[in-house]
């Protein structure tokens, strides 16, 4: 181990004799990356958390295949008096004429006014809308009959899909055309959703107390994810914001905080380059990769600087003190993220490994870049400062503060007991609440919730076509009808005998069978044959779509009739969480105690089995947190304690390579300040999380905050309590 550290001294004192050559390399390297990051694309369809070996993928698929409605805008028009006007009525049914005129992407519109009946005159069959207006003369009145019609179609069979049943509604269907190849923010522009919309205000012209719209939909939920996207940008910026006052606060230094962000910068445009050439997409972990970069690397700089500011070192002296224990530091975050690739979900195996990367990338960028850069801008070199930190004898009596050996060990014990009840931790997730609960998003499916008794959907494939199979179908579909959870369904029988019941008996076989190959039905039967009915749900949770799952495969033997959809794949991500959580926690931890445990041998510690415990305190204290609050475990929220066991380690490490000269106690007190103030500087760059619109990443920044917290009570309190006061 020796010889390896011999190696990285070498590779530093090298890169400061060549700062021309490394520098050079670096700009190339950035150049590089940004050529390569223009390939990034974004993840923004809850289709694309599902991998390829779910189970339920290839149903997933089939139902895109078959019925081509995953970019479906939904208009929900709702009369704000006793009865729409026919003139509203008649405008809004010319806007639905007109409008894919002006936007090309629409390719196709269901409708309120596309409920039809079959109808028999003179030997003529046609099929009739029930809002068949004469809008050529807006004059007649027309009233009773629009009356009628909605009566009409609340006894309909999408009676509380395309009506409500308290007030009269119109309700609309738009599929959005995808772009062949797809796009940057996936298969289609979701600035198509604002131009509808807005097509929609500039050409009707309706007075407010007439009608109020509301826009849902897989297409809505999508736009207002880029929208999101966009928004992290502006937290990006915070972060960097807040990082520079920290350095300037805390180590009184504006040249500290702004060589910090340049070694961000640096290894994050390596990142993004990455990324791109490894077809890594941004999605709502990777678009984070920046802030968790910031938050797990601080510890290496600001290790360095306070060492320049506080404890008298010079520039150069200072980086050869952290360089060591820095680089393992850094290791052990990788572990801690690199954990995460045993995740049997694709979406965290890729934060992890990114971010694992990222870490590695930030040492180099800390301990070679930064240096070369500063060698050749002597302005940029940090100064020793005579004076103190802010807030000196707080910040100096919190890490001295001690606890008994015996109530160390004690704490020690509580956090293992809770390993005895993981299997009480449990999965809550939908993925509504991807958005706070003050969100658009959130208050459109509350609405349509209150107003249609559902406000999610799946399809129920109905398999075969023999008579056999149909009534397994019928059965099946009535069964369902009275699931507490289903609030509507739609499918293609009811449709058939409801087009067909004003009709004599003999011409029925006809009429259906005209429906069948028409464009009517292709929302209920595909053109390969494939017919399914429609399920509206009142609830998207994973718990109520698994039983709901289990109910469909009693109900349908020998899989004659299954679920799809992105709710019952989502299901299935779902179930895989708890494994992500146990899987990379464990794993994790085993490498990091190793890790400490060879360099507690490497450096001679007699406190070998002290550092170990208060490693993992911390993370086997948020573990134990879940247990007793009960706390909800969803897919964002598994990652954290690996993340922190990779942060666990890094005091230790320190403390382990600063007490070359003295007691491992002493070495605690020379840097239990720097860590702190590492902590309160991780904590103020989670706090970012909160403002972020994704309720998911504000629950993580809290948990984060907490853990962090854990970890600082694990990494030097615990330890100074489980520490002999004795020389090593």
């Amino acid at each position: 181990m020796k010889s390896f550290h011999i190696s990285i001294l070498k590779l530093h004192r090298w890169s400061l004799r060549h700062p021309v050559k490394i520098l050079f390399v670096s700009t190339l390297l950035v150049l590089v990356s940004i050529f390569f990051s223009a390939r990034l694309h974004y993840l923004i369809s809850i289709d694309d958390l599902i991998d390829r070996d779910f189970k339920t993928y290839s149903q997933l698929e089939s139902l895109r295949d078959d019925f081509h409605d995953q970019n479906t805008l939904m208009l929900s028009l709702e009369s704000n008096q006793a009865m729409f006007s026919k003139s509203s009525l008649c405008d809004f049914q010319y806007w639905l004429l007109t409008v894919p005129e002006r936007i090309p992407a629409i390719e196709k519109i269901s409708s309120s006014f596309g409920v039809r009946f079959a109808e028999i005159n003179d030997q003529n069959l046609s099929f009739e809308s029930r809002l068949k207006l004469d809008c050529q003369r807006r004059h007649l009145p027309e009233e009773e009959k629009i009356k009628k019609a909605f009566e009409e179609i609340d006894r309909s069979p999408w009676n509380n899909i395309l009506s409500i049943p308290a007030r009269p509604a119109l309700t609309v269907l738009f599929s959005i055309r995808p772009i062949e190849g797809g796009s940057t923010w996936g298969q289609f522009d979701t600035r198509i959703v604002d131009q509808i919309q807005n097509d929609f205000q500039n050409h009707l012209q309706q007075p407010q107390s007439e009608w109020t719209a509301h826009w849902a939909g897989i297409a809505a939920f999508q736009r207002q994810l880029r929208k999101a996207f966009d928004q992290s940008q502006a937290l990006n910026a915070l972060t960097f914001i807040i990082a520079l006052f920290f350095f300037r606060f805390f180590l009184k230094s504006w040249k500290a905080g702004f060589l910090f962000l340049i070694s961000i910068l640096f290894s994050l445009t390596l990142v993004y380059g990455v990324m791109g050439l490894s077809s890594i997409p941004l999605d709502v972990l990777t678009n984070s990769v920046g802030l968790m970069l910031m938050i797990s690397c601080l510890e290496d700089f600001v290790f360095v600087s306070y060492g320049v500011l506080f404890q008298k070192r010079t520039w150069r002296a200072a980086l050869r003190k952290f360089i060591i224990p820095s680089f393992y530091t850094s290791l052990t975050t990788a572990i801690g993220f690199g954990s995460l690739v045993v995740s049997d979900l694709e979406i965290i195996r890729r934060f992890g490994a990114i971010c694992a990367f990222a870490a590695l990338m930030e040492w180099l960028a800390v301990f070679i870049f930064i240096p070369a850069l500063v060698s050749k801008v002597p302005k940029l070199h940090l100064q020793s400062k005579f004076d103190q930190i802010n807030c000196r004898s707080i910040m100096e009596k919190i890490p001295q503060f001690r606890i008994s050996r015996t109530v160390a060990w004690a704490f020690v014990a509580v956090v293992f007991i809770g390993l005895f009840f993981v299997n009480t931790l449990f999965i809550e997730d939908s993925p509504e609440k991807l958005f706070h609960e003050s969100h658009l998003v959130r208050q459109t499916s509350a609405h349509l919730l209150e107003t249609r008794g559902w406000n999610s959907e799946v399809s129920l494939l109905l398999n075969g076509d023999d008579q056999n199979s149909a009534q397994i179908h019928k059965d099946a579909i009535k069964a369902l009808s009275s699931n507490p959870l289903v609030g509507a369904i739609e499918d293609p029988f009811s449709a058939q005998n409801y087009l067909s019941k004003a009709v004599a008996p003999r011409y029925r076989t006809m009429i259906e069978n005209l429906w069948k190959d028409s464009i009517f039905s292709r929302r209920l039967i595909a053109e390969t044959g494939q017919k399914r009915a429609i399920l509206y749900l009142r609830s998207s949770s994973l718990a109520d779509i698994s039983n709901l799952i289990h109910q469909v495969s009693v109900l349908c033997p020998q899989q004659s009739c299954e679920l799809a959809g992105s709710l019952v794949s989502y299901n299935e991500f779902g179930s895989r969480i708890l494994g992500t959580l146990f899987n990379s926690l464990f794993i994790s931890l085993l490498i990091v105690m190793v890790v400490i445990l060879l360099l507690s041998i490497s450096l001679r510690s007699n406190h070998k089995v002290s550092a170990l415990f208060s490693v993992i305190w911390g993370p086997l204290a948020l573990l134990s947190f879940f247990v007793v609050s009960r706390f909800p475990i969803f897919y964002v929220t598994s990652i954290c304690a690996s993340v922190l066991v990779g942060l666990s380690g890094d005091n230790a490490i320190q403390f382990l390579f600063g007490k070359k000269r003295g007691s491992f106690e002493k070495s605690i007190d020379d840097l239990g300040t720097c860590s702190l103030i590492v902590t309160l500087g991780m904590i103020l760059l989670s706090c970012v999380f909160f403002f972020s619109v994704f309720e998911p990443l504000q629950k993580l920044g809290g948990l984060i905050i907490l853990g962090l917290i854990f970890v600082f009570v694990g990494d030097v309190w615990i330890l100074r309590g489980l520490v002999r006061r004795k020389n090593d």
